[in-house]
């Protein structure tokens, strides 16, 4: 009987203590998890491990800019270029932010993100819930 394999996660995020947080979540659990923590690393890891399910957060370093920008989220040009790409489109999206605005919330949406989650407000153990729910494990 072939061995079923594991859902992959990408989490994108560059605080390294929510790295570090749901990286030792998710490794205790049946799910293959990578990370990145920056946007041309995160696109480069969707292209080559093709991941079931994506957290991302919105608020990210842009590739030439060192100063975080707040106006238009590296994260929301992250979910774009996902969404627009007809290999890619499928992945499941959830966008993992600290930035709880309403803005963001429905441009999010529109793009295609299955769900928006504060992570003030967010629990491991109910992200842990929601992925396996999104991911029908």
């Amino acid at each position: 009987m072939p061995k079923k394999k594991n859902k992959k996660i990408l989490l994108i995020d560059d605080e390294p203590i929510i790295v570090s947080l749901y990286k030792t979540v998710f490794e205790t659990l049946p799910f293959d998890f990578f990370v990145a923590m920056n946007k041309d690393v995160g696109l480069m890891l969707i292209q080559r491990i093709r991941p079931n399910l994506l957290l991302l957060d919105l608020i990210l370093p842009a590739p030439n800019q060192p100063e975080l920008s707040y106006e238009e989220p590296v994260g929301l040009e992250i979910l774009r270029e996902v969404k627009s790409n007809p290999e890619t489109k499928e992945i499941v999206v959830l966008v993992m932010t600290n930035i709880d605005n309403e803005k963001n919330r429905r441009i999010a949406k529109e793009l295609g993100a299955k769900d928006y989650l504060v992570k003030a407000n967010l629990d491991p153990h109910e992200l842990v819930k929601k992925v396996s729910q999104y991911l029908n494990v």
